[in-house]
């Protein structure tokens, strides 16, 4: 079915009630504000800020340790490498 102009459909119904919605939250959120919401909002900013830092280190402590994995593993092959080719060389002369 064909809507004519000016007909809106029941998707455009409902983003335009989101969207009233939305204002009409930002308009009370801004007549709410007060110093004690002001200092809930920077209790919450630092703990996410924690939050994420503490994310980071862990992160970071895991790259750390797969890191020195890695480079020992790297040593480990270079060494087994190093006979290899110490051993072919017996095994030519």
């Amino acid at each position: 079915m064909l809507a004519a102009w000016g007909d809106s459909t029941d998707e455009e119904d409902r983003s335009e009630e989101e969207e009233e919605g939305a204002v009409a939250l930002m308009a009370r959120s801004e007549t709410d504000f007060d110093e004690g919401s002001s200092d809930s909002l920077i209790r919450l900013k630092n703990k996410v800020s924690g939050l994420n830092k503490h994310k980071l280190k862990e992160f970071l402590l895991v790259l750390i340790d797969e890191c020195d994995a890695l480079h020992t593993e790297n040593c480990d092959l270079r060494d087994e490498c190093d006979e290899l080719k110490k051993g072919g060389l017996r095994s030519r002369a």
